[in-house]
């Protein structure tokens, strides 16, 4: 698995000359896991990065999955730094080959990975499972100090286990020290980072933000650390994904743009500077990059353009409904199976894809389906759309020229929605609710 064409190609071919017969080639990780979960394999060859994703993931899968968890797994990378080296040795794989490399090492590597099948290591094994687990203990009994003396044995046993670091940050919180919790808890953030866990990362990093909203960017964090290494191309992944988790900060398309400038894309290095001066237009390196790019200076006119622009998407964001309740569906034309609604607003939806396919771009024709104790039943029909973001659990679409029926047919599902939602609030909280209802869906 390598996202690189080439180097797949390459490896293919030396792998069908020292007498591998079936090789198959994928260039990603859900094209990877459905090759192994449909056919089995005798040995795995894995990029460490793949398409801004990390082969850990697909090693871990790997290895908690009882009928392929003795496949030899050897992953390949040009990163050598010890650190990463480590964590995918931890996680279970046989052997870590640094590109480039030659057939000669390609062929020693692959006899020591095929001489000892690894066998599943079980968590309790690890030796600091029980100290978690004392730590765990101490916090429910309320001591928090205790389970500060467990967690830091437990982090010194094994500096790669994040865990422990959520551990010592909640027994801070108990504690009342907000300060050692947030930083115990970015600790971990990044080393899951290091270690390919990007959700997890990102779960934590949220949190964070519920208190302070300057909480520092795990992914953006780890991308400059790559950067100062030279490790341009891993680092335009992190950033990605820093800009995806915190849009409206405009470092993280300036760091992103000036990154794609060292990887030689002209045109997504202006995209991304562009971005960064409409969100923050007294940006001097933004501007400087700007004009290195377009030989023209960012002007007056497109700032005002920026303004506008950020206005009408405060605008959008203030009329989204989050639909808690599963009552409304989206089907498809030549989808046969109907899709969870999830967020929508006069200009624009989104639904859970259920692991189908769409792809940036895709014209749809859409159905709102009301779902009754009698099945389904047409709310508006015949919308047409562009997708606009395509998630693992979420497909943005923005709707293209919707009839002035269509638009009140909209409006009267928000307005029932929101004050459905606003009469849940009430009861949750039993008291009067008197904000506007704006402030509620902000």
């Amino acid at each position: 698995m390598d996202d690189n064409q080439k180097a797949r190609d390459a490896i293919a071919a030396v792998l069908h000359k020292l007498g591998f017969e079936n090789v198959t080639t994928v260039a990603d990780l859900p094209a990877a896991w459905h090759a192994l979960a449909a056919h089995g394999a005798g040995l795995v060859l894995c990029e460490a990065l793949v398409g801004g994703k990390f082969g850990i993931q697909l090693l871990k899968k790997v290895r908690a999955t009882p009928q392929l968890a003795r496949v030899p797994f050897l992953v390949t990378s040009s990163r050598k730094e010890p650190a990463i080296i480590e964590a995918h040795m931890k996680a279970g794989a046989s052997e870590f080959l640094a590109k480039p490399f030659d057939s000669a090492t390609l062929l020693a590597k692959l006899k020591k990975a095929l001489a000892q099948r690894p066998e599943p290591k079980p968590s309790a094994q690890c030796p600091e499972t029980r100290l978690l687990e004392m730590g765990h203990k101490a916090l429910d009994g309320y001591d928090a100090q205790g389970a500060i003396s467990y967690f830091t044995k437990a982090a010194r046993a094994n500096p790669g286990c994040p865990e422990a670091y959520v551990g010592l940050a909640m027994a801070c919180k108990h504690k009342k020290d907000m300060a050692q919790y947030m930083l115990f808890m970015n600790t971990a953030a990044k080393v899951m980072v290091e270690q390919g866990d990007l959700a997890g990362a990102e779960g934590i990093y949220q949190e964070l933000r519920l208190y302070d909203a300057q909480a520092p960017n795990p992914f953006a964090q780890a991308a400059a650390a790559l950067a100062t290494q030279g490790d341009h191309a891993q680092a335009k992944a992190l950033l990605e994904r820093a800009v995806s988790v915190e849009p409206d900060n405009a470092a993280h398309y300036m760091a992103l743009g000036d990154t794609l400038l060292r990887l030689g894309d002209r045109e997504g290095a202006e995209r991304q500077v562009t971005a960064a001066l409409k969100l923050k237009d007294d940006f001097p390196e933004a501007r400087k990059l700007f004009k290195a790019l377009t030989g023209q200076k960012w002007t007056d006119s497109q700032s005002s353009q920026a303004h506008a622009k950020r206005q009408e998407e405060a605008e959008e964001k203030r009329g989204t409904v989050r639909f808690w309740v599963p009552d409304l569906l989206i089907a498809v034309k030549g989808v046969e199976e109907h899709f969870t609604l999830d967020e929508m607003s006069l200009r624009s939806l989104a639904f859970n894809p259920m692991g189908h396919a769409f792809t940036p771009e895709q014209e749809l024709r859409l159905d709102i389906l009301k779902l009754t104790e009698d099945g389904t039943r047409p709310e508006i029909k015949r919308l047409k759309g562009l997708v606009a973001r395509v998630e693992a659990e979420s497909v943005g679409v923005r709707l293209l020229d919707p009839t002035p029926e269509q638009e009140q047919e909209i409006k009267d599902i928000l307005t029932a929605a929101q004050e459905r939602q606003k009469e849940q609030f009430r009861e949750e909280k039993k008291e009067v609710i008197s904000f506007d209802i704006d402030m509620l869906f902000m």
